[in-house]
């Protein structure tokens, strides 16, 4: 299998069955494959999938297909194809863009935010060191090891295969990944809620995220005096 070193993002598996569509619709196909982790990534359902997998696994819902494991110098003609990069002429590179584009306009439409707060998000997360290495790592790939990772985004090695880069703004699955320099204010925007520490996790929890989140928001809750006086207190 061949692919185009600028349409490396697209899975090899996407690739094999557009282009052999005619041999794999309305047929039960086994696909080997010598990337082990890909077995676990097909099988994430689309709610816990990063959006950069979601769109694939969405297309690859029109076939009946199951993932097999097999070692790469088991699968020798396989392998050597892979290496074989296709030409830039080769590469219908408009379509997917297109593809792309439209699909990028989905996520970034949907998200619970304004669109002068995304833009903001954007320009602080461009000048965030943190930012700047977790967006190299994402799009160069992750290191085999923990001990490999450059030692600013240790926090988020845990979320790696939840993590993608949209338009701009980082994610983890469809949450925003609030850069250092905006968590003061966000922690300021909870504690002015006087919702209650679970609340508050819990709404924080559905548009963004940021690693020790849950900790920071209770530490904040905690020194509000106005939501430690109306909290819920259990009957003596």
């Amino acid at each position: 299998m061949r692919r185009s070193k600028k349409n490396c993002w697209q899975l090899p598996t996407v690739f094999a069955f557009e282009k052999f569509d005619q041999y794999t619709y309305a047929r039960v196909v086994e696909v080997e494959t010598d990337h082990k982790p890909l077995i676990s990534i097909v099988k994430k359902s689309l709610t816990s999938a990063p959006p950069r997998l979601q769109r694939m696994l969405l297309w690859l819902q029109r076939y009946d297909f199951t993932l097999k494991y097999r070692p790469g110098k088991e699968m020798i003609i396989a392998d050597i194809l892979s290496r074989a990069y296709l030409t830039d002429d080769d590469v219908d590179s408009s379509k997917m863009n297109e593809e792309l584009e439209c699909y990028v306009y989905t996520v970034t439409s949907r998200m619970p935010v304004s669109e002068e707060r995304l833009e903001q998000i954007k320009k602080e997360t461009a000048t965030d060191q943190t930012m700047k290495t977790l967006f190299s790592t994402i799009r160069r790939a992750w290191p085999k090891t923990r001990k490999q990772t450059p030692c600013e985004i240790y926090d988020y090695w845990n979320y790696r295969d939840e993590l993608s880069e949209v338009d701009g703004i980082l994610l983890k699955q469809d949450k925003i990944i609030i850069p250092l320099s905006m968590r003061g204010k966000v922690l300021e925007r909870i504690q002015e809620s006087h919702m209650g520490a679970e609340k508050s996790k819990r709404r924080a929890r559905d548009i963004m995220f940021w690693p020790r989140m849950n900790e920071q928001i209770e530490a904040v809750v905690s020194k509000c005096k106005t939501s430690q006086e109306y909290q819920m207190s259990n009957p003596k």
